[in-house]
C-alpha cells in the first residue's frame, strides 16, 4: 500500500462526492488556496464534514445533488420502503436484543488475526445502532425526501453526527489539525501549495506518510479546487449519470415480484426475533434463520 497521506490529502479535498458519512457548526472557506486547505483539514479533523461541501464551486454542488435526485426517481418506492424498513426493524433488535444478541453462541469470538474479541463488539455496539439510527432517520429514508436532499444539508449534520461517532470507534490515523500548508506559487487562477504531514501520521504497516507533497490547485466559480479535480469532474459527473441513466425500469418491474417475496421472507424471521423474550426463544429464532439462509443457498 502507498503511503497513506499521499492518497489521503488530495481525497480529503476532493471528496467522495460520487459515491452513495449536532450541525457542521461553521463552514466558511477563506479565499486563498492554502487556507481552503487549512480549513478542510480543520473541518473534518472537528468532524464537521460539511466543510468539504462548502468548499466546492456552486456548479459542482448542483451536479451532486442532481445526481442524488435522479438516482431517487429510478428506484421502486414500494421496495425502497420495504427494504428501509426491514432496515429500521433490524435496528430495533439490535437495540432492544442487545443482550440475547451477545450472549449468542457467534459472539463467543476466538482469539483472530484481526484482533476482534467480543470486549471490543460490545465496546462500539451502542455506537454502531445510534449511527443506524441516524442513517434511517435522515433524508434517505423515503423516496420522497431522497428525491430533494441537499448533499450539502447532509454532510453537515447526517454525515457530522456519523463521524462524531465513529471517531468514537476509531479515531481517524493523525492530526489533520496539526498537518503544515504552505502556499509554494500563486498566478491568476492556479496556484501550488504544499503539504506537510501531520508528525503523528502512520501508515497502517507502521511506516510514515513520507514528506511534503505538493498540489496543484485552480480557482473554479471563486473556490480553490485540486486541479486533477477540475480536470476529471465533468467527465466523472456525465460517467455517473450514465450509470444512473442505465437502470432500466421496465426490468425492475420485472424483477420486482422476486424481491419482495425476499423481502418478505426475511421480515418474517425478524419479527420472530423481535418478539423473542428469552435468551432460548431468541436462539431458536437465530436457528431458524440460519436454516432458511441454507436453503437458500
Amino acid at each position: 500500500m502507498r503511503r497513506l497521506f499521499k492518497a489521503f490529502v488530495p481525497a480529503l479535498l476532493a471528496s467522495a462526492f460520487l459515491a452513495s458519512c449536532g450541525g457542521g457548526g461553521g463552514n466558511d472557506v477563506p479565499s486563498t488556496p492554502d487556507g481552503t486547505a487549512k480549513a478542510v483539514f480543520a473541518g473534518v479533523a472537528n468532524n464537521q464534514p460539511g466543510i468539504v461541501w462548502a468548499a466546492m464551486p456552486a456548479s459542482y454542488q448542483s451536479d451532486v445533488n442532481g445526481l442524488v435526485h435522479s438516482l431517487a426517481g429510478k428506484l421502486d418506492e414500494e421496495v425502497y420502503d420495504k427494504a428501509l424498513g426491514l432496515a429500521v426493524k433490524l435496528t430495533a433488535i439490535m437495540k432492544d436484543k442487545k443482550t440475547f444478541i451477545l450472549n449468542h453462541p457467534m459472539f463467543q469470538i476466538p482469539p483472530n488475526p484481526q484482533g476482534v474479541t467480543k470486549d471490543k463488539i460490545v465496546d462500539n455496539w451502542d455506537a454502531a445502532v445510534e449511527s443506524m439510527e441516524i442513517v434511517l432517520a435522515s433524508d434517505i429514508s423515503s423516496i420522497a425526501t431522497l428525491k430533494t436532499m441537499d448533499v450539502g444539508d447532509f454532510l453537515s449534520n447526517t454525515a457530522a453526527d456519523l463521524m462524531k461517532l465513529s471517531t468514537k470507534i476509531q479515531p481517524l490515523p493523525m492530526d489533520l489539525k496539526s498537518a503544515g500548508v504552505e502556499l509554494i506559487s500563486t498566478k491568476g487562477d492556479n496556484a501550488v501549495i504544499k503539504v506537510t504531514p501531520p508528525t503523528d501520521c502512520t501508515n497502517p504497516d507502521g511506516g510514515d506518510c513520507g514528506g511534503p507533497k505538493e498540489i496543484k490547485m485552480t480557482k473554479v466559480e471563486g473556490k480553490w479546487i485540486p486541479a486533477d479535480m477540475a480536470a476529471d469532474w465533468a467527465n466523472s459527473i456525465a460517467d455517473a449519470k450514465a450509470k444512473i441513466d442505465m437502470m432500466n425500469p421496465e426490468m425492475m418491474a420485472q424483477q420486482k415480484p422476486q424481491i419482495m417475496g425476499m423481502l418478505a421472507m426475511i421480515d418474517g424471521p425478524l419479527s420472530q426475533i423481535s418478539n423473542a423474550s428469552s435468551q432460548e426463544e431468541f436462539n431458536a429464532a437465530i436457528g431458524g434463520i440460519m436454516s432458511l439462509m441454507g436453503g437458500m443457498r
